[in-house]
């Protein structure tokens, strides 16, 4: 799969899925979102136009839009790093996930809170 059909199957997933828990992600999705390398490391130069943080950019915009809220630039990079700490956790890829691990992907209220 090249990066624009990366893209478009993970827009389509953060469109008509917008509620979705990490249980639902897709194992496809979940292995292309998932960074596997040190965040330290992907955070050095232009992770801003890599695909995996572009991904998360246009879910937390469609939050921004959906709740009338805006994020600060400052706190985005925390943010992903959250979110990909979330990816890494085994028990939230559980089906039927535990009723405790049952997060929502896209909360990022939730993130917002853990900062």
């Amino acid at each position: 799969m090249n990066i624009k059909e990366i893209e478009d199957k993970s827009f389509a997933f953060i469109e008509q899925n917008f509620d979705a828990t990490f249980a639902d992600l897709p194992e496809d999705l979940f292995k292309i979102w998932r960074i596997t390398i040190p965040m330290d490391d992907y955070l050095q130069g232009d992770y801003q136009n890599r695909y995996e943080f572009r991904i998360f950019l246009y879910a937390l915009r469609k939050y921004e839009n959906l709740h009338h809220i805006h994020i600060p630039q400052e706190p985005i990079p925390d943010l992903f790093k959250i979110f990909q700490l979330m990816l890494s956790f085994p028990s939230l890829r559980k089906t039927p996930p535990l009723r405790e691990t049952a997060f929502h992907i896209f909360d990022f209220q939730f993130y917002l809170d853990l900062i």
